[in-house]
């Protein structure tokens, strides 16, 4: 297992720490990409949820597609943003 990063170790001037560097940036990105795969999935379950509420009135109704529509765009944000994260991992490992 690689060493964690640490200001003796930076200030040290390990000779491994290109590789330490790289690690901890992995997973970092690691980190990150299960953030966003659990933010995808919440926001998959709040549009469903907003999807099964019926309004009777058109301004409700107006109100509750934009919501849905803008849940739609941060999907497909947190999509490109987790396309992002996993080639950078596939770069550094």
């Amino acid at each position: 297992m690689a060493k964690r990063l640490d200001s003796d170790t930076l200030q040290g001037g390990d000779p491994r720490l290109p590789v330490m560097i790289n690690d901890s940036l992995v997973r970092y990105m690691g980190s990150i990409a299960e953030n966003v795969r659990d933010a995808r999935f919440l926001l998959h379950g709040a549009s469903g949820m907003l999807h099964d509420i019926k309004c009777r009135n058109p301004a409700a109704a107006e109100y509750r597609n934009e919501l849905s529509l803008r849940l739609h765009t941060m999907r497909s944000h947190l999509d490109s943003l987790n396309q992002q994260v996993q080639e950078l991992i596939r770069v550094l490992s």
